[in-house]
């Protein structure tokens, strides 16, 4: 896997947030953005997944 470097602009506040998790689990800041993201992707697709289910589910007919 290829990483590519990715940059955005936190304020103080956060930055010391994610460096004080990243030392609490032992890991660097970039893994832990890396892991918060992955885990927010992973909640919006099983949201949009639902709601898609959730579509297709109120357009089945059952015809008896």
């Amino acid at each position: 896997m290829v990483l590519k470097v990715v940059t955005f602009k936190a304020d103080e506040d956060l930055v010391e947030k994610i460096d004080e998790y990243a030392s609490i689990l032992g890991i660097s800041r970039s893994e832990l953005i890396r892991m918060a993201l992955e885990r927010l992707i992973l909640e919006m697709t099983k949201i949009e997944d639902r709601k898609i289910n959730k579509e297709i589910n109120s357009e089945v007919v059952i015809v008896i």
